[in-house]
């Protein structure tokens, strides 16, 4: 994609996971559909498993990302866009230095309520631990793909309050993922 979209100057491919340290861990390979992860399902949820027809396991690096951009000496950070299918609590653990040192960065967070049920994380406390981070404003991102009259929602950003949004959140995740932005206030 980076070449694809002719973005090799200022997009940096690191053959490595992002977690909440630099550790050593299995990545459950679901054959190239979008959705592997550190995590693995049951069968029936779509998820790959240790176990599953297909399924592949393969041992990968993590890193932090504060041990990531530390390395490189803190380098200014406007925007980090998270889609690793459950691992997000992770990533989130293993950033708060960077999220000190850029109080203007914002996260788009691919939210997969399926993917965080299988890492352990409630939605009420994934959105917890963003606030702890200092992101308390957060938006649903609806693209062309979102039929408006199932929801009563159009493409575009749609805040998303906390508590009381997760029913709607619920709703738009079934089966699905949505992209939310997260902002520090």
């Amino acid at each position: 994609n980076v070449e694809t979209y002719g973005c090799g100057e200022i997009v940096s491919v690191v053959n490595r996971a992002v977690g909440s340290g630099c550790v050593s861990t299995v990545l459950f390979s679901d054959g190239g559909r979008g959705r592997s992860s550190i995590y693995h399902a049951n069968a029936t949820s779509g998820w790959p498993t240790a176990t599953g027809s297909g399924a592949e396991t393969v041992a990968v690096e993590t890193t932090s990302l504060d041990a990531y951009f530390g390395a490189l000496g803190w380098p200014p950070v406007d925007f980090v866009l998270m889609d690793i299918e459950g691992a997000e609590k992770l990533a989130l653990e293993g950033m708060g230095e960077l999220v000190r040192r850029n109080r203007r960065l914002k996260l788009v967070i691919e939210f997969c309520r399926e993917a965080q049920e299988e890492a352990g994380v409630t939605p009420v406390a994934f959105f917890r631990l963003l606030g702890t981070a200092g992101f308390t404003k957060f938006q649903m991102v609806l693209g062309d793909w979102f039929d408006p009259s199932s929801y009563g929602f159009g493409p575009g950003l749609h805040e998303l309050s906390i508590p009381t949004g997760l029913p709607v959140l619920k709703t738009l995740t079934e089966g699905g993922t949505v992209n939310v932005l997260c902002e520090q206030t």
